[in-house]
């Protein structure tokens, strides 16, 4: 049986020198007239269009000359989405008249998901066809200001999108992010998403059936880590009173880490910082609260330098804090970052066993969705280290 690597590597080389022909012809073809449907090349919008060649393959201007099979299949940044495409019969589809508006994942939104779950996605021709149409709308090329201002659209899937607009950016369906919107296609727009979208599992199947294909996986329940606490810590919790998850939830934040076993050396450097006291505030508060085990973990002497230091301690202890949200697991790996109230980045995903892991790994939760009176309480395993400025 082909990895997933060697499976993606060849339809990838595939897909690439179908992309020299089409761009061969494309070029050729370049100043035919676009459908009146289709906006002319305008400005792309978003972080991620940073990224994007300057020139040649992938770059904007290539784009826009290609239709929008061909244009994926020639940017870098969406290889994964490309095989996908080409694997299912999409990538035709999508250099057809269209117009189309095409929602691409980039490969980072394909690598957020187990490796089984992409496997097995991959596998199913039912599945990947009714996934990779719910990231198309046939028939319009809707820029990212015409989907906030129309907040739903139906997908070739047959379900239905909703578009959030904000001060970052357009929102899909509340969980991805456009990282670069607006790209034109010869027949359409490109938006690149930084998460797999996947249909709700009420209208999942292909042509709208109601039911997931019998042979695919449910994407939803293995992706998304589980709701309530979850994870190997949590068993070793008191079962009731001081402690336990069922008292956490009548607690505010400062006094839910300070009564919990498996927090006393967090709660003391919270109590050093003089942050308790902020924690029992308002909020909502999303806290990573480092267990005893992970400042066992560290030196003595560094521990000792860290409590002793207020300005050091402060960074770190904010370094573990999102202020004014109460996140589940399932909300930060949507997310798939965060900023803290330190400033620093926070980047979130799920493991296959349904955990959640921090900056790359660096740490991973090991009791999630601990529900207090202003927030959420995660523990993690490792004592997280704020970016040198």
């Amino acid at each position: 049986m082909r990895t997933r690597l060697t499976r993606i590597a060849a339809l990838s080389a595939a897909v690439a020198f179908g992309a020299v022909i089409a761009a061969s012809v494309a070029t050729a073809a370049g100043n035919a007239s676009r459908p009146e449907s289709v906006p002319p090349a305008g400005e792309p919008v978003g972080p991620g269009c940073a990224d994007l060649p300057a020139e040649g393959d992938g770059s904007p201007a290539a784009i826009a000359a290609l239709p929008g099979g061909d244009a994926i299949a020639s940017s870098p940044d969406l290889s994964t989405l490309a095989a996908a495409l080409q694997d299912s019969g999409f990538l035709d589809t999508l250099n057809g008249d269209g117009p189309f508006t095409i929602f691409a994942p980039s490969n980072v939104a394909f690598d957020k998901l187990p490796t089984a779950v992409l496997d097995s996605i991959l596998a199913d021709a039912d599945l990947l066809s009714s996934l990779l149409g719910f990231h198309i709308i046939e028939g319009e090329a809707l820029t990212g200001v015409q989907l906030g201002d129309a907040g739903t659209a139906i997908t070739l899937e047959g379900s239905e999108l909703t578009f959030t607009p904000g001060a970052d950016g357009l929102t899909i369906n509340g969980s991805a992010a456009v990282v670069c919107g607006d790209l034109p296609v010869a027949n359409g727009i490109l938006h690149i998403i930084d998460s797999f979208l996947q249909p709700p599992t009420s209208d999942f199947g292909g042509n709208g059936s109601s039911s997931v294909p019998s042979s695919g996986p449910n994407v939803t329940a293995v992706a998304t880590p589980a709701e309530g606490p979850n994870g190997p810590d949590c068993a070793t919790l008191p079962a009731e009173g001081a402690g336990s998850i069922a008292e956490a939830a009548t607690l505010p934040l400062g006094d839910a880490i300070a009564a919990n076993p498996l927090l006393s050396t967090f709660a003391e450097a919270l109590t050093a910082g003089g942050f308790i006291e902020a924690l029992n505030e308002e909020g909502p508060w999303t806290i990573f609260a480092p267990s005893n085990a992970a400042f066992e973990a560290l030196d003595p002497s560094d521990l000792e330098a860290i409590l002793g230091n207020t300005e050091q301690l402060t960074a770190i202890v904010t370094y573990h804090i999102v202020k004014g949200q109460s996140l589940s697991a399932a909300n930060l790996v949507t997310s798939a970052s965060q900023t803290s109230e330190q400033g620093g980045p926070l980047t979130f995903a799920s493991q296959a066993d349904g955990s959640v892991s921090i900056n790359d790994g660096a740490a991973t939760v090991t009791c999630s969705n601990i529900a207090v009176a202003n927030g959420t309480i995660h523990i993690i395993n490792t004592l997280l280290v704020p970016p040198a400025e």
